[in-house]
């Protein structure tokens, strides 16, 4: 689905079901929420467990802040630096980890799904990380 960062942005706010696939290293699932945080800002909040390869279970969480910046959608760190900046005519997005390349694909299939891969490159990763959102509804 091929949407404006407005559109984007206007869609993620509730609470989402995620499953996610790491490969080579484990899964996660869990529930994520977004909710507003002023002017033009979502925070992002998940909850969840992840299941590690090497036989470890246990709960995890993460938080970003989601900036609505024109025809750009930035996902932030909780300090407020910049990890991706989204824009609708762009395939990827990337971010510097050291030496390590994360390159960041992300979509709306429809209202209540949306996908965020990751493949991570680099002389310390070599993995890719697979999410899918669905809105939890009712």
């Amino acid at each position: 689905m091929n949407v404006s960062a407005q559109q984007l942005f206007a869609t993620l706010p509730g609470e989402w079901r995620f499953s996610r696939v790491i490969t080579g290293q484990g899964t996660a699932s869990g529930l994520a929420r977004f909710r507003p945080a002023g002017p033009g800002e979502l925070h992002y909040r998940e909850d969840g467990t992840l299941t590690l390869d090497t036989g470890y279970t246990g709960p995890a969480y993460r938080e970003y802040r989601y900036r609505l910046d024109g025809e750009a959608l930035q996902v932030c760190f909780p300090d407020g630096r910049i990890m991706h900046t989204l824009r609708p005519d762009a395939e990827a997005a990337t971010h510097l980890c050291g030496a390590d390349v994360y390159t960041g694909h992300y979509r709306l299939a429809d209202p209540d799904t949306f996908h965020i891969s990751y493949e991570v490159a680099g002389p310390h990763k070599d993995f890719t990380i697979a999410t899918v959102f669905r809105r939890v509804t009712g």
